[in-house]
């Protein structure tokens, strides 16, 4: 799983959101979400869901599936 960055900042400029205010609707820190979209850490899977939730999307939308060998 690669968690879709770009995506992300799409959906904050569509929602005229700033990441201050995902992190207040979604519970999660700004640092988290700041780690994820930088591509610092992969978050887990609750993480996306719950970044999905605030922003009204489904969570797929924010991750890059990647092949497993």
């Amino acid at each position: 799983m690669k968690f879709n960055a770009v995506k992300l900042y799409d959906l904050l400029i569509e929602n005229c959101m700033t990441v201050k205010k995902l992190s207040e609707i979604s519970g999660l820190s700004i640092f988290t979400i700041y780690n994820a979209a930088k591509g610092e850490r992969v978050p887990r899977r609750t993480t996306v869901g719950k970044i999905a939730k605030a922003l009204g999307i489904d969570y797929h939308d924010l991750i890059i599936e990647t092949e497993s060998k």
